[in-house]
């Protein structure tokens, strides 16, 4: 994921559109934020994140890593995970489920934080 004070300001800036984030990412790194309302729709794009694989993942190569997996959240309830800010951690990672959850992991050296948040129903 990208700095954690850097995507708080642009969260922080994004509530004053809307009150739902569109959080979406895939296997080649890529992630996007993104906002709408009826006067405009705003998105963040981030570009060659580090990608997180797990020993027990079906093989990589059978999944098209363009395909983008997102859920919508509340943004208040996401601007809650910038506590973990007073951590600085090492390494954050971002699991999403499509459409069903997204599950933060922040680790320190001794110290694993983990955050999951329920999506907004489309």
């Amino acid at each position: 994921m990208p700095s954690l004070k850097f995507l708080k300001n642009v969260v922080e800036r994004m509530k004053n559109i809307g009150s739902y984030l569109e959080l979406s990412a895939n296997q080649n790194g890529d992630m996007t934020l993104k906002v709408e309302s009826q006067m405009a729709t705003v998105s963040t794009h981030f570009k060659s994140l580090q990608v997180q694989y797990f020993d027990d993942e079906p093989s990589v190569s059978t999944r098209n890593k363009d395909e983008m997996f997102g859920a919508k959240i509340d943004i208040k309830r996401f601007q809650t995970f910038f506590s973990g800010l007073q951590l600085n951690p090492q390494k954050i990672i971002c699991n999403i489920v499509d459409n069903r959850l997204v599950h933060f992991l922040l680790l320190q050296e001794d110290l694993s934080l983990q955050y999951s948040m329920p999506i907004v129903q489309q």
